[in-house]
């Protein structure tokens, strides 16, 4: 990749830096991220985006302002990932919410379209809210997950999972520019062995006690 590319992005993703919102992350994360923000920006100006795609997933986890995922997307995109490039898009548009311009929106639109024909999405529905979903081994969120998921065209395992229910998994194979729908069912996991009829747990309770009794008897003579 050209220097000239590299900064064509650099000078789009400062203009994001000036959005930066630390909400309540601690001060220490917020300086972390914005080192790692800038450390990121020196990579893609040298034209190391694998680099610069590392530094800005570490300063999204020091501190996930929205923005940083708008760079991440930019990147993924020159480095051929275009799935990831995809959700990296729709997770910053999404984590704006009601902050973004039209400019921001109609930006993300535009790029989505052109990935769209490039990837293939699962569009993962379950039962249960706050199911995570495990899309190839990787946890990519807790249910709802939106109303699409990118992925690169081929088969794909997913997985639904969480306390208090039995795992629930497909196989699925998706084509470039198609939805596929997964529909996942959770079940209650089995309860832990009933009681045995007729025995009550005070009635074990008493035993150790009076067997605990007894060797402290033994001990004293």
């Amino acid at each position: 990749m050209s220097r000239i590319r590299a900064g064509r992005i650099v000078i789009g993703i400062c203009v994001a830096i000036g959005m930066w919102l630390p909400r309540a992350a601690q001060a220490q994360d917020v300086a972390e991220g914005q080192r790692l923000f800038q450390e990121g920006l020196a990579a893609a100006e040298q034209g190391d985006l694998a680099g610069a795609v590392r530094a800005f997933e570490a300063s999204y986890r020091a501190n996930p302002a929205p923005e940083v995922l708008y760079n991440l997307a930019m990147c993924r995109q020159e480095l051929g990932d275009y799935p990831g490039a995809a959700n990296a898009f729709r997770q910053f548009a999404a984590a704006l919410g009601d902050r973004i311009s039209p400019e921001q929106a109609a930006e993300v639109e535009e790029r989505l379209a052109a990935l769209l024909p490039q990837i293939g999405r699962l569009a993962v529905e379950v039962g249960e809210n706050g199911t995570s979903i495990v899309i190839d081994g990787a946890d990519v969120g807790r249910s709802p997950i939106g109303p699409w998921f990118a992925v690169a065209p081929g088969r794909h395992q997913v997985v639904a999972r969480k306390d208090g229910f039995v795992d629930a998994s497909m196989s699925v194979d998706v084509l470039a520019g198609e939805t596929a729908n997964v529909a996942l069912t959770l079940v209650a996991a089995a309860e832990g062995p009933s009681e045995s009829p007729g025995e009550s747990p005070w009635f074990w309770v008493s035993v150790g006690v009076t067997a605990a009794a007894g060797v402290g008897l033994a001990v004293t003579g």
